[in-house]
């Protein structure tokens, strides 16, 4: 009889002494437990999966810009930014002074950029501003600014030259992008919508979107762009997506930004370079993603946030602008300054 033992707690019987088929039934039974174990293991491994690949693109610092004197003061948040057709000025929108400042860009890397002029103040009249976000300028370099809290879109002659209104019952228009043929884009992101006018502020097509979840739908819509077919490509901030349009606001795709995810209702902004490169600022993450839009897939490429000297490029990023040789001006809300950087694909 077999003798009953305890161990771990548990009663076991000892087992008598194996003889042949005793053997054969360890065999099986050690068998049995390395399938058990194997299997297990397979469960486990299929259970990990792998970590993102986040490819890090360096980029070069060229340049560096800020105000000094009394226009530091007249600086606050800087938001908006475009560049003139001939990529000689810039202009950059201070959202808390509400005020627009057009700036000589510097013929070398190293020296400073030169005051222009600058104009606006806080107000609802003509040339004033009450949040002055997304800056553009078309082909004849006139100027469009979104003026947020005012729900309207001010256009200006390059001198800063008040020139019309574009009121179509916008709440808190943020982006404003000129387009060829002299229509505009809006982003009206208090509603969620998109709209598509002419020189003049008449709509051309039907507006896209409203708030929700589904395709053309956004909660939020800020940065635009446009790609050299003809598309726009739209931020949808509470979605952690960009949208594409076509030309006439119909929804064409999606793809996800995983930086936004985080973002906490961050201001994300958009540009598009000639090779059709799409760069998505992430404003608290500290970084911009890139996507090639010309594959079908729109495949991240990678993500910018360091130089070629491993040292971080940004804090608190926020409007983006792209000159004719693909290099990246980001306004930095915090710093108030510009930085004009190179990616190094």
């Amino acid at each position: 009889m077999a003798k009953i033992m305890k161990k771990n707690g548990m009663k076991t019987k000892k087992a008598k002494t194996a003889g042949p088929k005793g053997k054969r039934a360890d065999i099986l039974m050690i068998m049995f437990a390395a399938v058990v174990v194997i299997i297990g293991s397979v469960k486990v491994l299929s259970d990990i999966k792998p970590a993102p690949d986040v490819k890090q693109i360096n980029a070069e610092k060229i340049g560096e810009w800020g105000f000094s004197g009394d226009k530091v003061k007249k600086a606050g948040s800087l938001c908006g930014i475009a560049l003139s057709p001939d990529n000689s000025y810039i202009y950059v929108a201070s959202l808390d002074a509400n005020m627009i400042h057009k700036m000589k860009l510097p013929e070398a890397a190293d020296r400073e950029w030169t005051p222009v002029l600058s104009w606006g103040k806080t107000g609802d009249q003509p040339g004033q501003f009450n949040e002055v976000s997304g800056l553009a300028i078309d082909t004849d370099g006139n100027v469009y600014a979104a003026d947020a809290a005012n729900s309207r879109v001010q256009k200006f002659d390059a001198d800063g030259k008040y020139k019309s209104e574009i009121n179509r019952s916008f709440y808190r228009p943020r982006t404003v992008i000129a387009a060829k043929a002299g229509m505009v884009y809006v982003a009206d992101t208090g509603l969620s919508k998109l709209h598509r006018l002419d020189a003049q502020g008449n709509a051309t097509a039907n507006p896209a979107g409203g708030r929700g979840k589904s395709a053309g739908e956004f909660l939020e819509v800020f940065g635009l762009a446009i790609d050299s077919k003809g598309r726009l490509f739209a931020a949808d901030s509470g979605n952690a997506r960009i949208q594409v349009f076509s030309s006439d606001l119909l929804p064409l795709a999606q793809f996800k930004v995983k930086a936004w995810k985080t973002n906490n209702g961050g201001w994300p902004m958009i540009a598009i370079d000639s090779r059709d490169r799409l760069y998505a600022v992430s404003q608290k993450t500290n970084e911009i993603a890139v996507y090639d839009i010309n594959d079908k897939s729109f495949k991240y490429m990678g993500t910018i946030k360091k130089s070629v000297n491993n040292e971080p490029l940004f804090v608190n990023p926020l409007g983006i602008a792209v000159d004719k040789e693909d290099n990246l001006y980001i306004t930095e809300m915090f710093k108030n300054m510009v930085v004009k950087i190179k990616p190094l694909f």
